[in-house]
């Protein structure tokens, strides 16, 4: 089980957080005391962001397109409010009068900034729009026990730039006052202020280079492939000539002879982040995920020796890993970013024509990946951790496996197995077998303290020709900083 901390109780006392097995939108809440007593769930209430009331008698949390206030013994749920979008990031104003969030355009992903005012802390009585100078921001806003204060990034990744949010009077007409201040650093991964609003800390996570490692089954031993490249998402042409990885820090696609020579960068920063590129069945093009400047993710095909660089097809749904049919006329591929708006589902696009049609009965699945003789499409259902195989001749989808709580699948060379990993305190890779259901851990990561697949539940790997385990290990490191912050 993963727990994510969300909120301190106004006293110190107990911490809020929410646990969760995969990538399920909705995560159990539970609270955890910091001083003596043992942690409990929330009833059976689930959320995905969360915060305690400033007087400490009740917790407000985000479910759905709703928000829902409960005491802080789990009874009494009351919807408080319900949106078109999706509310998160959850925080109090210092007085519990007013509850402010974020709305999140799933279609964009896009935020705005909302206030909702509740006069006795529990009934909502307006609503206001407020504003937001930046068009990044995700979840590390932090704000202080007794001001209404808050300090968010610009963007999530490497951006230096840090914004004071200051509620509570009139500035110019304006609600909110924003500052915004340069930390001189990058990675900038997460932020607490101190209770005072005097000391912000900062979490710095430095770029951090991936060793390329390479697992054979038969001798159960680790060694290193192309030594001095930094590379994640790798694929093997089908004829083992070719590689194509993505380079972590900038998310930029590269291609290479397998040996490594004949290195070449197939996309820049600025055209967007790649995420999980598949080579076609003749070695001559590459399909990957690419997130393009203030867009949504999309599969791109790019020809292995130059040529036109296109969109796979047409569309408004954020598009997941693709994966070939064996004769190549042919794109599968599920979405991402789907668990909120319950849209998830399989699709193929005629690569010839860009049409895409959704494959029958995938309603809820995602992570859609085609066995390499075409027989089946693997794909798995996030929210119930299951494994589902669609047998392309039948057209009948069958559950393969339980307990499937990982997010990367992979197929033998032969269609015969399935792998998969298995993240948390027991971190495996497992091959399950599409015949007799039979799995069989390959990899046992408990034992392996190079990787962090423990920690990190969406950990890729791959498989190379030979069936061997690719992974990498990351190689960097974070550090944490303490800035002063003078009142104006």
């Amino acid at each position: 089980m993963n727990v994510l901390p969300e909120s301190m109780a106004p006293d110190g006392r107990q911490l809020l957080a929410l646990t969760f097995f995969g990538i399920e939108r909705e995560q159990a809440i539970w609270i955890v005391p910091l001083v003596g007593g043992t942690p409990h769930s929330l009833g059976n209430l689930t959320a995905h962001s969360v915060a305690w009331c400033p007087d400490g008698q009740g917790i407000a949390f985000a479910k759905g397109n709703k928000i829902y206030r409960v005491s802080s013994d789990g009874t009494g749920v009351r919807e408080i409010a319900s949106f078109a979008d999706i509310p998160d990031v959850l925080r109090w104003s210092a007085d519990g009068r007013h509850l402010r969030f974020l709305l999140l355009n799933v279609a964009t992903n896009k935020p705005t900034y909302w206030e909702l005012s509740l006069p006795d802390g529990a009934t909502a009585s307006a609503l206001h729009s407020l504003p937001l100078p930046i068009d990044k921001v995700g979840e590390n806003w932090s704000n202080t026990a007794n001001k209404d204060e808050t300090v968010t990034f610009a963007d999530g990744n490497n951006s230096d730039s840090a914004w004071l949010i200051q509620h509570g009077m009139k500035w110019l007409g304006s609600p909110v006052k924003f500052s915004e201040f340069h930390t001189g650093i990058g990675g900038n991964k997460g932020v607490a202020i101190s209770p005072l609003a005097d000391r912000m800390y900062l979490l710095s996570v430095l770029p951090a280079r991936s060793l390329l490692l390479r697992y054979d089954q038969e001798t159960q031993e680790f060694r290193t492939i192309l030594p001095g490249v930094s590379g994640i998402f790798v694929d093997y042409s089908r004829d083992g000539r070719w590689i194509a990885y993505v380079k972590p820090g900038d998310e930029t696609l590269w291609i290479s002879h397998a040996d490594g020579t004949s290195v070449k960068q197939v996309t820049t920063a600025s055209m967007g982040p790649v995420e999980l590129p598949r080579w076609s069945p003749d070695g001559k093009s590459i399909a990957y995920m690419m997130k393009r400047p203030d867009s949504i993710w999309r599969i791109v095909i790019t020809p292995r020796d130059g040529g036109i660089t296109r969109e796979a097809s047409e569309g408004t749904d954020n598009q997941g890993a693709p994966t070939w049919s064996p004769d190549g006329k042919y794109l599968v591929y599920g979405n991402v970013e789907c668990l909120a708006m319950h849209t998830c589902a399989i699709h193929r696009i005629d690569v010839s024509t860009g049409l895409v049609e959704t494959v029958q009965g995938s309603e809820g699945l995602a992570t859609a990946r085609w066995s390499p003789d075409g027989r089946y499409i693997a794909a798995m259902q996030p929210e119930r951790h299951e494994l589902f195989l669609l047998n392309t001749s039948t057209s009948q989808w069958t559950k393969l496996a339980d307990a499937m709580n990982g997010t990367d699948l992979s197929w033998s060379s032969d269609s015969k197995f399935l792998y998969t990993n298995l993240p948390g305190t027991d971190a495996r890779i497992v091959r399950i077998s599409v015949t007799d259901r039979m799995m069989k851990t390959i990899v046992d990561m408990r034992s392996q303290d190079d990787f962090n697949l423990a920690e990190t539940f969406d950990m890729w790997f791959s498989i190379a020709p030979g069936n061997d385990i690719l992974l990498a290990r990351r190689i960097g490191a974070a550090e944490v900083y303490a800035y002063k912050i003078e009142s104006n």
